[in-house]
């Protein structure tokens, strides 16, 4: 599985892309209030200072990515687990006549999340 980036090495990433010249491509830096900010979500993500994802100022949508940069969700282990569990379970009856035969299957599978 590929090893995420936390949020403070894609700020000092995206900085570094942005002084190697991808300024002209519409890319923005950073800023060092930002980049505080992502610190101080690493060291307490739950603090009311941090509130992650939430609605615009106006409420009619969510805030811009930009703004909420500091999270630090590594989606690939939320999703992608080295275990998971999966139950199975298939049920068939069969039988039938001289003029009838029947078959019935049932089957049911749970597995939650995927495994890696």
């Amino acid at each position: 599985m590929p090893k995420m980036m936390n949020a403070l090495e894609y700020a000092a990433y995206n900085n570094q892309q942005y002084d190697n010249g991808g300024a002209s491509s519409g890319l923005q830096k950073i800023s060092d209030k930002t980049i505080e900010k992502i610190k101080g979500f690493m060291q307490n993500p739950y603090s009311a200072e941090f509130p992650g994802i939430e609605a615009n100022t106006t409420g009619d949508d969510w805030a811009g990515a930009y703004y909420n940069q500091y999270g630090n969700t590594d989606w690939f282990e939320y999703y992608f687990k080295d275990k998971s569990v999966r139950h199975s379970h298939n049920l068939s009856v069969q039988g039938g006549s001289d003029k009838v035969n029947y078959y019935i299957g049932m089957g049911y599978t749970y597995q939650e999340g995927f495994a890696g």
